[in-house]
């Protein structure tokens, strides 16, 4: 069993000479266990874990640049809505909030500067369901990256590597996932 390290920092050397870990918030041996393992159910390479799902929204949401567009869906997470469009439509990025339950509505939004489908099932709060195979087809690579994200257990059904080639998965506890992650398919 992998041991919970507590400490905040580690031994070195000598000063900033460190033996793979300097400092709790930079890594730990418990978070790199946790990250290499949820790699390993999610059938991943690497994994990156936050202590948020905001946080994690933030950093996936980073990896686009102005001009960039989201589709998203017009029920999402309040948190989710406000990063959009408090902090990061004002970065010059733009983002379209469609019912998702209705491909055809996507669909329509999509654009040559569409970059990303920010996906939630089922939908927080109204409980939508979302046909995320089907709103596949509407973006293969190189098209737009993928993020799925979800508020509820995932259902064994919904495995979104078959999909695309980046996904976001926020996970609730009782979930694989157990806390925030963000997991690159292998491509």
């Amino acid at each position: 069993m992998t041991p919970i390290f507590q400490s905040s920092t580690f031994v070195q050397s000598s000063p900033g000479e460190h033996q793979g870990y300097e400092y709790a918030r930079t890594g730990n041996p418990t978070r790199t266990a946790l990250e290499a393992n949820l790699a390993a159910l999610e059938g991943s390479r690497h994994g990156i874990c936050f202590s948020s799902g905001s946080a994690a929204i933030d950093a996936v949401v980073r990896l686009l640049r102005a001009g960039d567009h989201v589709v998203a869906s017009d029920d999402l997470y309040g948190g989710t809505y406000r990063l959009f469009t408090n902090v990061f439509a004002r970065f010059g990025m733009e983002f379209s909030f469609v019912d998702m339950a209705s491909p055809e509505a996507v669909e329509e939004v999509i654009s040559p500067a569409t970059k990303s489908i920010w996906v939630e099932t089922p939908t927080n709060p109204l409980m939508k369901i979302v046909d995320i195979a089907r709103l596949s087809e509407l973006g293969r690579p190189p098209e737009p990256w993928w993020w799925w994200t979800t508020p509820s257990p995932r259902h064994s059904c919904s495995d979104p590597w078959n999909w695309a080639p980046i996904w976001w998965c926020t996970a609730s506890p009782n979930t694989r996932g157990v806390i925030p992650t963000l997991s690159a398919a292998p491509c």
